[in-house]
């Protein structure tokens, strides 16, 4: 294919998504505005929280996973992975551990 008529798809493809994103998101809400408020009641004793987190830095790529049961630490788990992996991997390993230990 010719530089040009690359350069050319390659602008028409950008602004087909730009314009897409733009005007098909605008009224899309930030997940933190859909978050549900729990209220403290007889069953905190029960209540479950995972949190999990993935990063990569000049030190290497790891994932970790933490898991509460009512007040309790029932889990802790950190993972290291291959310096070829990257920070999305490193995420969804956390949170694949986490679902397992569920």
């Amino acid at each position: 294919m010719k530089p040009h008529i690359h350069t050319y798809i390659h602008t028409y493809i950008h602004t087909y998504i730009h314009t897409y994103i733009h005007t098909h998101t605008k009224n899309w809400q930030h997940p933190a505005d859909e978050a549900k408020t729990l209220e403290a009641d007889e069953h905190t004793d029960k209540l479950t929280q995972v949190y999990t987190d993935g990063s990569k830095n000049r030190h290497g790529v790891g994932s970790g996973v933490a898991l509460y049961i009512g007040t309790d630490l029932a889990l802790q788990e950190k993972f290291k992975l291959d310096d070829g992996c990257s920070k999305n991997q490193a995420e969804q390993l956390a949170i694949t551990k986490a679902l397992e230990a569920l």
